[in-house]
């Protein structure tokens, strides 16, 4: 027996109303992610530059125990950034199975893969702080205040 064809195309605006209000939450949440990572990425760079210079300016026989203070607090940022950016890699494949558009949050995870980077950097220049004569293929260092890629 054969529905209402009324009552089937009843369901299908509502599902469709349903998608519709889902997409406009999800690109509310995303626009408002993307300027609270635009604020987070400029405050990061700041820091970044301000802990470069002072890491460049300070003597060799600096305290070692703040270096390793800082050495701790940038590996825990990092491990917190790796868990973002995973999360937001997440969301994005959720979005694609729903037929979401995912530009917003495409964009989104990359102002955070750089960032990442940045932290990485950070932390390259605290290592060789600690061993100004070790190895320091951790990366380079010349990419402080500089977004949109290697």
């Amino acid at each position: 027996m054969r529905a209402d064809p009324r009552h089937e195309i009843a369901l299908i605006a509502l599902e469709s109303a349903e998608q519709a209000s889902i997409g406009r939450s999800i690109a509310a949440r995303a626009r408002e992610l993307t300027a609270t990572d635009e604020a987070l990425t400029t405050r990061s760079i700041e820091a970044i530059s301000r802990s470069r210079h002072r890491l460049a300016n300070r003597s060799p026989w600096a305290n070692r125990e703040q270096d390793l203070a800082q050495l701790k607090l940038a590996d825990g940022h990092i491990v917190s950034a790796r868990r973002h950016v995973q999360q937001q890699q997440s969301l994005i494949e959720r979005l694609r199975s729903h037929g979401i558009p995912t530009s917003i949050a495409e964009d989104l995870l990359t102002a955070m893969q750089e960032t990442l980077r940045m932290m990485e950097d950070h932390r390259a220049l605290i290592r060789q702080r600690l061993d100004p004569a070790g190895d320091r293929s951790e990366g380079k260092l010349v990419r402080f205040g500089r977004l949109g890629g290697r």
